[in-house]
């Protein structure tokens, strides 16, 4: 065995890839229950992260020539993290507001240089509002239900790294197929 197939098996491609597909149909199938676990998991960390740094203001002499700082970190870390860990969904409803309010705005945007251009190059095609009033048309839709928008995202996330995995799949046999025939 050569040393290119040596490091195609110890890169263990198809477990990777094998291992995109499983964590793209879970994506697909649970993408409310999947971002619920992200924001629960990041709270987690943020929960761990402002204790500690609780731990430590407290351990901290109150001799020392050392500065100390006030643990305000601290408390916003643990008080945010405990509120993540609690109810991630309103997390994911407070993003993707702020993902609505921000593509509500530079859809705006986008009309008023659509109508500027339209207005004063001719021969523009009216074709050039259609971009704009798409991302209108999603930001509203991501304000009305952003949860469901969350999910939607994830879903189609979860759909690209399926056909990751299987493009990555497909490669790693065809790559083994040929390396078998030409005796590598």
């Amino acid at each position: 065995m050569n040393s290119f197939n040596k490091t195609l098996s110890k890169q263990n491609t198809a477990l990777r890839a094998v291992i995109s597909i499983l964590a793209g149909i879970i994506l697909l199938l649970l993408p409310e229950l999947t971002l619920q676990y992200i924001i629960a998991v990041i709270g987690a960390m943020l929960l761990i992260l402002g204790v500690a740094s609780l731990i430590a203001y407290f351990r901290t002499s109150k001799d020392s020539k050392e500065p100390v700082l006030i643990p305000f970190g601290g408390i916003i870390c643990s008080v945010l993290g405990l509120i993540m860990l609690i109810t991630p969904e309103t997390f994911v409803n407070i993003f993707m507001i702020l993902l609505g309010v921000i593509l509500l705005i530079g859809a705006i945007g986008q009309l008023m240089i659509a109508s500027n251009y339209y207005r004063y190059a001719p021969g523009t095609s009216p074709l050039i509002f259609l971009y704009p009033l798409l991302i209108l048309i999603c930001s509203i839709i991501i304000m009305i239900n952003p949860f469901a928008s969350a999910a939607g995202l994830l879903m189609f996330f979860g759909i690209s790294i399926i056909l990751y995995g299987i493009i990555d799949l497909i490669s790693y046999f065809k790559l083994r197929k040929l390396l078998k025939n030409n005796n590598i």
